[in-house]
Protein backbone atom coordinates (compact mmCIF):
# COMPACT_ATOMS: atom_id res chain seq x y z
CA UNK A 1 0.00 0.00 0.00
CA UNK A 2 2.76 2.46 0.89
CA UNK A 3 4.60 1.75 -2.36
CA UNK A 4 1.50 2.61 -4.40
CA UNK A 5 0.86 5.77 -2.36
CA UNK A 6 4.48 6.91 -2.82
CA UNK A 7 4.38 6.12 -6.55
CA UNK A 8 1.26 8.23 -6.98
CA UNK A 9 2.76 11.07 -4.94
CA UNK A 10 5.98 10.86 -6.97
CA UNK A 11 3.94 11.05 -10.19
CA UNK A 12 2.24 14.20 -8.87
CA UNK A 13 5.69 15.77 -8.37
CA UNK A 14 6.43 15.44 -12.10
CA UNK A 15 3.35 17.40 -13.21
CA UNK A 16 4.27 20.79 -14.70
CA UNK A 17 3.21 23.73 -12.54
CA UNK A 18 1.33 25.46 -15.38
CA UNK A 19 -1.24 22.67 -15.81
CA UNK A 20 -4.60 22.18 -14.18
CA UNK A 21 -3.71 18.69 -13.00
CA UNK A 22 -3.56 17.77 -9.35
CA UNK A 23 -0.29 18.90 -7.82
CA UNK A 24 0.92 17.52 -4.52
CA UNK A 25 -0.46 19.43 -1.57
CA UNK A 26 -0.41 19.01 2.18
CA UNK A 27 -3.44 16.69 2.03
CA UNK A 28 -1.76 14.32 -0.40
CA UNK A 29 1.42 14.37 1.69
CA UNK A 30 -0.56 13.66 4.87
CA UNK A 31 -2.40 10.82 3.14
CA UNK A 32 0.91 9.16 2.28
CA UNK A 33 2.10 9.63 5.89
CA UNK A 34 -1.16 8.15 7.17
CA UNK A 35 -0.79 5.09 4.93
CA UNK A 36 2.79 4.68 6.13
CA UNK A 37 1.78 5.00 9.78
CA UNK A 38 -0.69 2.14 9.36
CA UNK A 39 1.57 -0.21 7.41
CA UNK A 40 5.13 0.63 8.40
CA UNK A 41 7.11 0.91 11.64
CA UNK A 42 7.18 4.37 13.21
CA UNK A 43 10.81 4.99 12.28
CA UNK A 44 9.97 4.56 8.58
CA UNK A 45 7.03 6.96 8.86
CA UNK A 46 9.28 9.51 10.56
CA UNK A 47 11.97 9.02 7.90
CA UNK A 48 9.36 9.67 5.22
CA UNK A 49 8.18 12.77 7.11
CA UNK A 50 11.72 14.22 7.17
CA UNK A 51 12.10 13.41 3.46
CA UNK A 52 8.97 15.45 2.76
CA UNK A 53 10.23 18.22 5.05
CA UNK A 54 13.62 18.35 3.29
CA UNK A 55 11.89 18.54 -0.10
CA UNK A 56 9.83 21.45 1.20
CA UNK A 57 12.94 23.29 2.39
CA UNK A 58 14.62 22.75 -0.99
CA UNK A 59 11.68 23.94 -3.09
CA UNK A 60 8.63 25.24 -1.19
CA UNK A 61 6.85 26.28 -4.40
CA UNK A 62 6.48 22.68 -5.53
CA UNK A 63 6.60 20.73 -2.28
CA UNK A 64 4.08 21.23 0.52
CA UNK A 65 5.31 21.93 4.01
CA UNK A 66 4.22 19.88 6.98
CA UNK A 67 1.31 20.99 9.11
CA UNK A 68 -0.09 19.91 12.46
CA UNK A 69 -1.70 16.85 10.85
CA UNK A 70 1.67 15.75 9.43
CA UNK A 71 3.38 15.99 12.80
CA UNK A 72 0.43 14.42 14.62
CA UNK A 73 0.43 11.42 12.29
CA UNK A 74 4.08 10.68 12.98
CA UNK A 75 3.82 11.34 16.72
CA UNK A 76 0.77 9.08 16.92
CA UNK A 77 2.73 6.41 15.07
CA UNK A 78 5.44 6.64 17.73
CA UNK A 79 2.86 6.52 20.52
CA UNK A 80 1.69 3.17 19.13
CA UNK A 81 5.24 1.85 18.86
CA UNK A 82 7.04 -0.41 21.31
CA UNK A 83 10.42 0.96 20.25
CA UNK A 84 12.47 2.04 23.25
CA UNK A 85 13.30 5.33 21.50
CA UNK A 86 9.62 6.14 20.91
CA UNK A 87 9.12 8.71 23.70
CA UNK A 88 12.24 10.67 22.84
CA UNK A 89 11.43 10.64 19.13
CA UNK A 90 7.85 11.76 19.76
CA UNK A 91 8.98 14.56 22.06
CA UNK A 92 11.61 15.69 19.53
CA UNK A 93 8.87 16.01 16.91
CA UNK A 94 6.72 17.94 19.38
CA UNK A 95 9.59 20.38 20.03
CA UNK A 96 10.06 20.87 16.26
CA UNK A 97 6.33 21.55 15.96
CA UNK A 98 6.53 24.15 18.73
CA UNK A 99 9.60 25.71 17.12
CA UNK A 100 7.86 26.07 13.76
CA UNK A 101 4.72 27.44 15.39
CA UNK A 102 6.70 30.06 17.33
CA UNK A 103 8.53 30.97 14.11
CA UNK A 104 5.21 31.96 12.53
CA UNK A 105 3.97 28.69 11.02
CA UNK A 106 0.47 28.84 12.52
CA UNK A 107 -0.52 25.63 10.72
CA UNK A 108 1.97 23.73 12.92
CA UNK A 109 0.44 24.63 16.29
CA UNK A 110 0.34 21.53 18.47
CA UNK A 111 -3.02 20.74 20.05
CA UNK A 112 -3.96 18.78 23.15
CA UNK A 113 -4.18 15.54 21.17
CA UNK A 114 -0.50 15.85 20.23
CA UNK A 115 0.60 16.61 23.78
CA UNK A 116 -1.52 13.72 25.06
CA UNK A 117 0.04 11.36 22.48
CA UNK A 118 3.55 12.31 23.60
CA UNK A 119 2.56 11.90 27.25
CA UNK A 120 1.08 8.51 26.43
CA UNK A 121 4.26 7.54 24.62
CA UNK A 122 6.22 8.25 27.80
CA UNK A 123 3.69 6.43 30.00
CA UNK A 124 3.72 3.31 27.80
CA UNK A 125 7.51 3.19 27.79
CA UNK A 126 7.69 2.11 31.44
CA UNK A 127 11.03 3.91 31.63
CA UNK A 128 12.09 5.15 35.04
CA UNK A 129 11.77 8.81 34.04
CA UNK A 130 8.42 8.28 32.26
CA UNK A 131 6.12 9.59 35.03
CA UNK A 132 8.23 12.72 35.45
CA UNK A 133 8.36 13.38 31.70
CA UNK A 134 4.64 12.85 31.29
CA UNK A 135 3.85 15.16 34.21
CA UNK A 136 6.28 17.80 32.94
CA UNK A 137 4.27 17.99 29.70
CA UNK A 138 1.09 18.38 31.77
CA UNK A 139 2.79 21.28 33.60
CA UNK A 140 3.78 22.91 30.29
CA UNK A 141 0.14 22.80 29.22
CA UNK A 142 -0.94 24.42 32.48
CA UNK A 143 1.66 27.15 31.99
CA UNK A 144 0.46 27.83 28.44
CA UNK A 145 -3.14 28.09 29.69
CA UNK A 146 -2.12 30.46 32.51
CA UNK A 147 -0.29 32.64 29.98
CA UNK A 148 -3.50 33.11 28.01
CA UNK A 149 -3.81 30.17 25.62
CA UNK A 150 -7.03 28.78 27.09
CA UNK A 151 -7.19 26.03 24.44
CA UNK A 152 -4.08 24.48 25.97
CA UNK A 153 -5.50 23.79 29.43
CA UNK A 154 -5.05 20.07 30.05
CA UNK A 155 -8.12 18.05 29.13
CA UNK A 156 -9.32 14.82 30.72
CA UNK A 157 -7.13 12.70 28.42
CA UNK A 158 -4.00 14.60 29.46
CA UNK A 159 -4.83 14.30 33.14
CA UNK A 160 -5.63 10.59 32.78
CA UNK A 161 -2.31 9.87 31.07
CA UNK A 162 -0.37 11.83 33.70
CA UNK A 163 -2.20 10.03 36.53
CA UNK A 164 -1.77 6.60 34.88
CA UNK A 165 1.94 7.22 34.37
CA UNK A 166 2.26 7.40 38.16
CA UNK A 167 0.53 4.01 38.65
CA UNK A 168 3.64 2.76 40.46
CA UNK A 169 3.31 5.56 43.01
CA UNK A 170 -0.25 5.60 44.29
CA UNK A 171 0.37 8.65 46.47
CA UNK A 172 1.56 10.77 43.54
CA UNK A 173 -1.25 9.50 41.29
CA UNK A 174 -3.80 10.39 43.96
CA UNK A 175 -2.26 13.86 44.41
CA UNK A 176 -2.63 14.52 40.67
CA UNK A 177 -6.21 13.29 40.75
CA UNK A 178 -6.96 15.67 43.65
CA UNK A 179 -5.33 18.50 41.72
CA UNK A 180 -7.56 17.75 38.73
CA UNK A 181 -10.63 17.80 40.99
CA UNK A 182 -9.56 21.15 42.48
CA UNK A 183 -9.14 22.62 39.01
CA UNK A 184 -12.56 21.26 38.07
CA UNK A 185 -14.16 22.91 41.12
CA UNK A 186 -12.43 26.27 40.54
CA UNK A 187 -13.06 26.41 36.78
CA UNK A 188 -15.98 24.10 36.00
CA UNK A 189 -16.48 25.53 32.53
CA UNK A 190 -12.83 25.17 31.46
CA UNK A 191 -11.16 22.45 33.47
CA UNK A 192 -11.01 18.78 32.69
CA UNK A 193 -13.75 16.72 34.24
CA UNK A 194 -13.00 13.35 35.85
CA UNK A 195 -14.43 10.38 34.02
CA UNK A 196 -17.42 9.03 35.93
Amino acid sequence: AIERAMALYGKMLTIPLDTNEALPDVTSMNTVLSVSSRHEPAFKTEKLFWKFYDRYLQDPLINPGPDAVSFTTVIHSWSNSRDSDAPGRAEKLLRKMEELYHAGHDNCKPDLFVYSAVMSCWAKSKRKEAPWRSESILRRLQTMARKGDADMGPDTACWNVAIASWAGDGQRAEALFEEMLDACNKYPDRAAQPNC
